[in-house]
C-alpha cells in the first residue's frame, strides 16, 4: 500500500508544477494584441497630444493682442526753472497717460482659428495610419511566429520518424542487412534537422520581442498563439477610400488651401484706437487726444509680400493635389496585385493539401512498407522521407507567404 501511495505523490510532485506552469502562459489572440497595441503604444497617444494642443491654440486663435499702456511726460523743459513759473506761456509741461489698442480683421482671426482646426484632422488621420502601420508590424510578426511554430511540429513528427528509420538500420547493419554509407547519410540529415530547428527557435523569439515591444512588455515574455485559423478565404474589399494616410494627404490638401486664404487675407486692413490723456502742471487746462489707425497694406512696398506669399501656396497646393492622385493611383495597383498574389498563393495552399502532399505522402508510406519488409532500399527510403519534408516545409513557406500578403493586404486596405 505504502508503495503506490509514494509513486502517485511522486507522480503528483513532477506533473503539478509543469501543469501550473502551463496554465500561467497566456494566450494572446490576434484581435487582442491589436486591440492592447491601439490602447497603449507611446506614439500613438503623442498623436492625441498634438491634436489636443491645436484644439487648445484653435480655442484662442480669436483673440486680440493685448493693449499698450504708457505713462511719461510732455512738453517737459530743459531750463526747470521754467516749471515754477506758474504763468509763463513757455510753462506747459505735463504728464501723459495713453492706453492703445491694435485690433486685428475678424476676417485673419477667423481664418486661422480654422486653419489650427484644420491641422487637428491631418494629426488624426496620422494617427490613424500610425496605427495601421503597427497593426501590419504586429500582424507579420504573429504570422511569422504562427508558421514557424508549425514548421517545427513537422520537423518533430519528422525527426520521430527518421530516428526509426535509424534505429531500424543499426539493428540491421549489425547482420549486415543496412549499406553503412547510408546508416551514415540518415545520421547526418537527423542532426541537420536540429540546425532546421535552431532557426525556426530564434525566428520565435524574434517574433515574440517584436510583439512584446508593440505591448509593451518584458522582451522574454512567454505567450501562446491561439490556434484560430488566420488565413481568410476572401479578399473581395478592394477599396482604398478609408486609407489615413489618403486622408491625412487630404487634409493636408485643405490646411494648405486655409494657408493661402489666410496669406490672400493680408489686403485687408488692420485697425487700432488710442486714447491719451494730459495731466497738465498748475495754470494749464488738461487735454486729451483720441486717435483710430488703420493699417495700408495694399501699397506696392507692403503688397508684394502677401501675394508672393499667396502665389507661392497655389503652387504648393497643386503639388499637393498632384502628389495625391499618384498616391491613390499607387494605393489601388498595389491591394490589386496584393489581391492577385492571395489568390494565387491560395490556389497553391489548395493543391498541396489535395494532390501535392497526399502523393508525397503515399510515396514515403510505400517505400517504407518496402523497407520494413526487407523488400525496399534504405536510400529511397529516406528520398522519399526527404521529398514528404521538404514539401510539408514548402507548404508551410506558402502558407507563411500567403499571411504575410494578408497582412500588406490588409495595411494597403487599412482594415
Amino acid at each position: 500500500m505504502c508503495r503506490p501511495l509514494l509513486l502517485l505523490l511522486l507522480a503528483a510532485a513532477v506533473l503539478f508544477p509543469a501543469r501550473v506552469q502551463a496554465q500561467s502562459v497566456p494566450t494572446q489572440s490576434l484581435a487582442q494584441v491589436l486591440a492592447e497595441i491601439e490602447a497603449r503604444y507611446p506614439s500613438l497617444a503623442a498623436y492625441q497630444r498634438r491634436a489636443q494642443g491645436l484644439e487648445a491654440r484653435a480655442a484662442g486663435a480669436r483673440s486680440q493682442m493685448p493693449p499698450q499702456v504708457g505713462v511719461g511726460v510732455s512738453q517737459f523743459p530743459y531750463r526747470t526753472a521754467i516749471l515754477k513759473e506758474m504763468d509763463s506761456p513757455e510753462n506747459q509741461a505735463g504728464a501723459v497717460f495713453s492706453v492703445e489698442q491694435m485690433l486685428t480683421n475678424p476676417a485673419k482671426l477667423r481664418a486661422r482659428r480654422d486653419l489650427l482646426l484644420s491641422q487637428v484632422q491631418v494629426a488624426r488621420a496620422e494617427q490613424r495610419w500610425e496605427l495601421n502601420e503597427l497593426r501590419a508590424m504586429a500582424r507579420m510578426a504573429y504570422f511569422q511566429r504562427y508558421a514557424a511554430e508549425h514548421k517545427r511540429q513537422v520537423l518533430t513528427g519528422s525527426r520521430r520518424t527518421l530516428a526509426r528509420l535509424v534505429a531500424l538500420t543499426r539493428d540491421r547493419y549489425t547482420y549486415n542487412q543496412a549499406p553503412l554509407g547510408t546508416l551514415y547519410k540518415a545520421e547526418a540529415q537527423l542532426q541537420e534537422l536540429d540546425n532546421t530547428d535552431a532557426a525556426l527557435l530564434a525566428t520565435i523569439r524574434e517574433s515574440n520581442i517584436t510583439l512584446n515591444t508593440l505591448l509593451g512588455k518584458p522582451l522574454e515574455q512567454a505567450f501562446q498563439l491561439d490556434t484560430t485559423r488566420l488565413l481568410r478565404r476572401e479578399w473581395s474589399d478592394t477599396t482604398v477610400a478609408r486609407r489615413s494616410d489618403l486622408a491625412a494627404a487630404e487634409a493636408m490638401i485643405q490646411t494648405t488651401r486655409l494657408e493661402r486664404q489666410l496669406a490672400g487675407l493680408g489686403r485687408k486692413p488692420d485697425f487700432g484706437v488710442r486714447f491719451e490723456h494730459m495731466q497738465m502742471t498748475a495754470g494749464m487746462a488738461n487735454r486729451y487726444a483720441l486717435m483710430g489707425m488703420v493699417t495700408v497694406p495694399v501699397v506696392p512696398w507692403s503688397a508684394r509680400m502677401y501675394r508672393s506669399e499667396t502665389q507661392a501656396l497655389t503652387l504648393q497646393l497643386d503639388e499637393l493635389r498632384l502628389q495625391q492622385q499618384a498616391r491613390q493611383r499607387q494605393a489601388r495597383r498595389a491591394v490589386a496585385e496584393k489581391r492577385s498574389q492571395l489568390l494565387a498563393a491560395g490556389q497553391q495552399l489548395q493543391n498541396y493539401q489535395q494532390r501535392i502532399l497526399p502523393a508525397y505522402r503515399r510515396t514515403f508510406e510505400v517505400q517504407q512498407l518496402a523497407y520494413r519488409q526487407t523488400t525496399g532500399n534504405l536510400f529511397v527510403l529516406l528520398d522519399a522521407w526527404q521529398m514528404l519534408l521538404m514539401k510539408q516545409m514548402d507548404y508551410w513557406d506558402t502558407y507563411e507567404r500567403a499571411l504575410g500578403l494578408q497582412a500588406a493586404y490588409d495595411y494597403e486596405t487599412e482594415q
